[in-house]
């Protein structure tokens, strides 16, 4: 809904409800693993313009909401009967490897009869569905956002605005490795519970984990301030920059992780498969700058068009590096950092300058002839985007 008071102050507001389930994929199983009611997800939304002076040049804003992300089906995928990986361990009936394609299939039928003279000695399920370890309370993933900012029209074709902007994750879903009995398994839940924690003390009475050590609350931290200049087209041309000074921090990226270069396998991936790939060498947590910081990012555009029908434009951005973390293979795992976020700096001050040009003929009538061309790049920088920083193959 939406609310006018007097004629400076217009409010937004409204709640969003939302009903899910995480799907089973296995056929004995046919039940949703898990189920999220209309009143599990309520998400409100709130958000104000005021006009200052009521003559519409000058009015600040801003707005708070609790965002529910759509569950992704990876972890349905993984977990729940949409993968099958069996690997089988024979006795070697012959040294001929090539008589061994003729028994292609048997390993995954569950056949225990000796394959070309091979005894089955064991056989692991690696993609065995985890319905007994669910979270039974689990909360969905969520984040909170919150903007203010403030708006000047500076004459009728130029305006200025300054943003303020936090966003900040509430709950995670994710697949969580804890070591039981020797044998390491995942359970499905938010990371930081006291439903994993419980299970983390399990493993540290029988030693797999140190004692003390629990499963962290996931953070992800953004503060943002903005500043933007904008003309809109008038006397042929139009342009604009912003400049956005910003922070983000925390132990997981989100759905995407930019820890393994931009893997998207929303709510299964690596950071929390092993308790140590939450902490440095000194065991402090891995909360500094995430990979994907830029503190300071530049952007500016701007066209002109000629009265003969030729238009030019830019399209430009400048940008400070992304953080560089000494990355380390532990106990055969990919992404441990042991000195923790950005130790050895960021990567290269990042800039690109992109051009367009067009060209328009009038043939006479409706009828016109547009010649464009988009030039990206255009001083072919080569500035690198990735740094390597994986600095051994294994360590244990």
């Amino acid at each position: 809904d939406s609310w006018t008071i007097g004629d400076k102050l217009t409010v937004n507001y409204g709640v969003r409800l939302e009903k899910e389930d995480m799907p089973s994929m296995d056929e004995a199983h046919p039940d949703a693993a898990f189920t999220f009611d209309f009143f599990d997800k309520i998400a409100p939304r709130v958000g104000f313009a005021y006009d200052i002076k009521g003559d519409g040049n000058t009015k600040i804003f801003g707005s708070f909401g609790i965002y529910y992300d759509v569950m992704k089906v990876d972890m349905a995928v993984g977990a729940f009967g949409g993968l099958v990986w069996h690997d089988a361990w024979y006795d070697i009936g012959t040294l001929d490897w090539t008589q061994y394609l003729t028994a292609a299939g048997v390993m995954f039928t569950g056949d225990t009869s000796p394959v070309l003279g091979g005894q089955l000695y064991e056989t692991i399920n690696h993609r065995a569905p985890g319905w007994d370890r669910i979270q039974p309370d689990m909360k969905p993933y969520s984040k909170m956002e919150l903007s203010l900012g403030f708006q000047k029209k500076l004459n009728d074709d130029l305006a200025f605005t300054a943003r303020f902007m936090h966003h900040r994750i509430l709950n995670v879903i994710e697949d969580i490795g804890v070591e039981i009995g020797g044998t390491e398994y995942y359970y499905y839940g938010n990371p930081g519970s006291d439903w994993i924690n419980e299970i983390y003390a399990q493993s540290a009475a029988g030693g797999y984990i140190p004692p003390g050590r629990t499963c962290p609350k996931p953070t992800r931290t953004y503060y943002a301030v903005q500043l933007s200049l904008d003309k809109k087209f008038s006397n042929n041309w139009l342009g604009g920059m912003s400049l956005t000074w910003s922070s983000l921090r925390g132990l997981i990226s989100g759905l995407a992780s930019s820890d393994e270069h931009g893997r998207q396998n929303p709510m299964v991936q690596r950071y929390f498969d092993l308790w140590f790939l939450h902490y440095d060498s000194q065991m402090n947590l891995l909360t500094g700058p995430l990979p994907t910081d830029r503190p300071l990012d530049l952007k500016f555009y701007g066209a002109y068009t000629f009265d003969f029908g030729l238009t030019l434009g830019f399209n430009g951005y400048a940008k400070t590096g992304t953080p560089v973390s000494s990355e380390f293979m532990l106990n055969n795992q990919q992404g441990w950092y042991p000195n923790g976020r950005g130790d050895i700096g960021r990567s290269p001050f990042l800039w690109q300058l992109d051009l367009y040009a067009e060209y328009i003929i009038k043939l006479g009538g409706r009828m016109n002839l547009n010649l464009n061309a988009n030039i990206t790049n255009l001083t072919n920088n080569k500035i690198a985007q990735r740094v390597y920083n994986r600095l051994y193959a294994n360590r244990y």
